[in-house]
């Protein structure tokens, strides 16, 4: 489970796809990849929040403030399995420490 705050990575399309499989152009993960959310695959972001924390249903600060005022802006909802976890820097000098001890 992910924390606010916390940087994630969204997959990327063709990992979900092989992982999850895909029905009529949509990822079956458990809430759904849907082809609008592909833009997302790759790129990193912050969890904002916990949406559903039995199901690990999280939503990110995917909106930067760079978009178009006149396009329409899309939410949705992430499942864990979507997403994978960035270490910061004091997590990576955790690691390092631990494998030097």
């Amino acid at each position: 489970m992910y924390k606010v705050g916390q940087k994630v990575r969204v997959k990327s399309w063709g990992q979900m796809a092989q992982e999850y499989g895909v029905t009529d152009g949509t990822i079956n993960t458990p809430s759904s990849f849907v082809p609008d959310m592909r833009c997302f695959c790759g790129k990193e972001y912050r969890i904002k929040a916990i949406y559903d924390p039995v199901n690990n249903i999280y939503d990110l600060e995917t909106i930067t403030g760079d978009e178009d005022e006149n396009k329409e802006l899309l939410y949705f909802c992430w499942d864990e399995v979507m997403l994978i976890p960035i270490a910061g820097k004091l997590e990576i000098m955790i690691k390092e420490r631990r494998k030097n001890v």
